[in-house]
């Protein structure tokens, strides 16, 4: 016996939302969204790419 619990979609957006800008502003942004390890690398990469600029 399996027992599934609904989980609100906007829950987990929201938790989206704290770890990532509101949209991607170049492919590269868009591609790490996409990732699976995007929320691990995402404040690593996004310094990364601040301090190049």
């Amino acid at each position: 016996m399996s027992i599934t619990t609904q989980i609100p979609m906007d829950a987990i957006e929201a938790a989206f939302r704290t770890t990532k800008p509101a949209r991607a502003t170049d492919e590269r942004t868009d591609a790490m969204r996409r990732l699976p390890f995007a929320d691990a690398a995402w404040p690593v990469w996004r310094s990364a790419t601040a301090r190049s600029r």
